[in-house]
């Protein structure tokens, strides 16, 4: 069993805007799934604002066919929201991250101008056969070199590795791997596009975000964005409301990933024409009683029945099978 855990009350938020943000690099599957349908929950609850922003930056990593399966799945399951591109088209020509870029270099050179960046030559590889902990050494942090010389990374000048008491989260199977601080990750990559931490970080600001929902692997990345944006005198950034939920997991106990060949929504609906045994999954895995959730609307009815204050700490089933 894993819990939600909110970083702040949820019934407190003055304004609610959250997004969707999945990334094209693989077919949707059940966890997605069970993460966007919370997120859309929450913020219909709340009365709030929901965004689609797809998270593309790596365009090495894009495939086209799935970021048309983004759109697909859902519209299957009924997933509507207020802002954001209609279709791959729309997307690529007014919302993708790469119209963006400029951004997200705006807030790299205020970093640097801090002094919060360093250069970095190592490769993950070199790196990772000296790291203890599997975090990056900081083998070049003191080296001073040339952070304008080609194929070179920025790295964060972290200023501590304990992690902040500010979000938090307990009482989940995946604590052990997600209590590692990121330390001084890489802020640009060596082909000179800016990184998912940055990228993210930067998006939410200009959206306004008072709710992100994430999984609890997300969870250092949480606390990382949040000290970049001290940094940055980013201070409303400090006032979202952060929720981490446990990770779904398969028949075999691991968690539904792209790496891992998770089952994807497209062969489920091939399987399966009618979301409903979707919406039952998330009702199970939030605890509410699914006998009579046949749809979005029940499964909306049957949330709105728990009070607000009992979100935080709710206990959630991840070891569902479907």
């Amino acid at each position: 069993m894993g819990k939600l855990k909110s970083s702040k009350n949820i019934e407190s938020l003055p304004k609610t805007i959250s997004r969707l943000a999945p990334t094209p690099s693989g077919y949707l599957h059940l966890g997605n799934a069970f993460s966007f349908i919370l997120t859309w929950l929450l913020v219909r609850r709340l009365e709030g604002k929901l965004q689609l922003r797809i998270d593309d930056l790596d365009s090495a990593r894009l495939k086209r066919d799935c970021l048309e399966d983004i759109f697909l799945q859902l519209e299957w399951l009924g997933l509507e929201y207020d802002s954001g591109p209609q279709g791959p088209e729309e997307h690529l020509k007014h919302y993708s991250q790469t119209l963006k870029i400029e951004d997200y270099r705006e807030a790299l050179s205020s970093l640097r101008q801090l002094r919060s960046l360093y250069a970095c030559q190592c490769s993950r590889k070199q790196y990772l056969a000296i790291s203890e902990d599997g975090l990056y050494p900081k083998t070049c942090r003191d080296k001073k070199l040339d952070l304008d010389q080609p194929e070179i990374i920025w790295r964060f000048k972290s200023e501590s590795e304990a992690l902040s008491d500010t979000l938090f989260f307990e009482g989940s199977s995946e604590e052990d791997s997600s209590s590692k601080p990121l330390g001084d990750a890489v802020l640009l990559r060596r082909n000179g596009i800016p990184s998912y931490q940055i990228a993210s970080l930067v998006d939410d600001m200009k959206n306004r975000s008072t709710l992100i929902v994430r999984g609890i692997d997300l969870y250092p990345s949480s606390l990382f964005q949040q000290t970049v944006a001290e940094k940055l005198g980013w201070a409303t950034f400090s006032d979202i409301c952060f929720v981490h939920h446990s990770l779904l997991k398969d028949s075999t106990g691991k968690k539904y990933a792209k790496s891992e060949g998770a089952y994807s929504l497209k062969d489920l609906k091939q399987e399966n024409s009618d979301p409903g045994f979707v919406y039952r999954g998330v009702a199970c895995w939030l605890g509410l009683p699914d006998t009579d959730i046949n749809d979005l609307k029940s499964l909306q009815h049957a949330f709105s029945t728990v009070p607000l204050e009992e979100l935080e700490g709710m206990e959630l089933d991840d070891s569902i099978i479907l």
